[in-house]
């Protein structure tokens, strides 16, 4: 894998790293980009899942809560540890939701206003490998 670039890894490492204080222990890290969407689960402070969506349009709130209930669904979590589960939502797509609860869980947004900033420090042909992984509706 040395040397080579996905759509996704680039991204996803440089939100990880730059946000890794802010990502809750126990529920989901939610990147969006354009019309992709990538979910990490995490349980006990460990990355526990991670899928990425290719969405074929712009999800309204109720589209997402209902995805967030699907990976509920997905990851089981024993019912005293379900109160400690958020969500932190993050990436530079337009439709990231602003509402403080989602699917009965506690959500936050950190939008990324400047993708190019933030992908600065990536070498140059994976900084190219994400602004076209980016590219398309915000």
């Amino acid at each position: 894998m040395a040397g080579t670039c996905t759509s996704v890894r680039p991204a996803l490492v440089c939100i990880w790293n730059r946000l890794h204080v802010s990502i809750p222990g126990d529920g989901w890290l939610v990147v969006g980009f354009g019309r992709t969407l990538t979910l990490v689960y995490t349980r006990n402070e460990q990355v526990s899942g991670l899928r990425t969506l290719r969405l074929p349009g712009s999800p309204d709130p109720a589209e997402l809560a209902t995805l967030i209930e699907q990976e509920r669904l997905r990851a089981p979590v024993p019912a005293e540890a379900r109160h400690r589960q958020s969500l932190l939502w993050t990436g530079a797509a337009d439709w990231l939701p602003a509402a403080t609860t989602i699917a009965g869980l506690t959500s936050r947004a950190l939008p990324l206003d400047a993708p190019a900033g933030f992908l600065a420090g990536l070498p140059e042909p994976c900084q190219l490998a994400c602004q076209l992984a980016l590219a398309g509706s915000r």
